[in-house]
């Protein structure tokens, strides 16, 4: 029976030990990558440092070259670049604001239209509100798809039937 004992005290200190190493195995990969991960952010923040610097650097430069103080040749093709590309930026720039241009041009902003009525209820006048003025009697054009333009004389006199009362009643919105 004491071999039996023996043999599990045995067990027993052989998986403690190897626990303990184990746990200490992984406790020094832990501190390792713990430092390894300290280094890479100060390699993070000192290439941050670096990219603004040279970029400020570059702004000295190139404000240097404003001035006509630059004479280094490959220094001064880069700022010469810079230039031309500021140039092409501002000429693209001015395509863009003519088709602007001719995109609003070509637009019919204001409609005439016959009718001046209010498209809804309005809530009862306000002081000093302004009622549309009445219709003028001016000839008036209406386009439809498909078709070509159509002039039609606003009728004053009433008793008058115009096209649109010949066929009927129209629905009114919201029926």
């Amino acid at each position: 029976m004491s071999s039996f004992w023996q043999q599990t005290r045995q067990i027993y200190d052989r998986l403690l030990c190897g626990s303990k190493h184990s746990a200490e195995v992984v406790a020094e990969s832990l501190r390792r990558r713990a430092a390894m991960q300290k280094l890479a952010a100060r390699i993070r923040g000192l290439n941050r440092e670096r990219s603004r610097l040279i970029r400020s650097i570059g702004k000295k430069v190139y404000s240097l070259h404003t001035r006509g103080q630059v004479r280094n040749r490959d220094v001064l093709s880069d700022c010469v670049r810079i230039d031309e590309a500021g140039q092409e930026i501002e000429a693209l720039q001015e395509q863009i604001e003519e088709l602007r241009r001719e995109a609003v041009a070509g637009e019919e902003l204001v409609v005439k239209v016959e009718d001046e009525a209010p498209v809804t209820e309005e809530p009862e006048e306000e002081a000093g509100a302004v009622e549309p003025p009445e219709p003028s009697g001016e000839e008036l054009v209406m386009e439809t798809e498909g078709e070509a333009p159509v002039a039609e004389e606003v009728q004053e006199e009433e008793g008058e039937v115009g096209p649109w009362e010949e066929q009927g009643p129209q629905p009114q919105m919201g029926e």
